[in-house]
């Protein structure tokens, strides 16, 4: 950010997301994490609202599998 503050964390493997992909918000809190493999979604992406409250998709081949309400 133009604060200097953490935006995001992003890991690559051969120019590829592999591992954790996290957002934050301004107030420094996490707004999104993912599992990235290979340049593909795996596994739980979480979301938070501004009140802390997560809503989840699963993926399974960078596809979603399951999304909770």
């Amino acid at each position: 950010n133009k604060d200097g503050s953490l935006s995001a964390e992003i890991t690559f493997s051969n120019d590829l997301y592999d591992g954790d992909r996290i957002e934050y918000g301004s107030n420094g809190q996490v707004t999104m994490h993912e599992i990235w493999v290979a340049g593909k979604r795996e596994g739980l992406q979480t979301h938070y609202n501004a009140q802390g409250v997560a809503s989840v998709v699963e993926y399974r081949n960078d596809r979603p599998v399951y999304a909770s309400k």
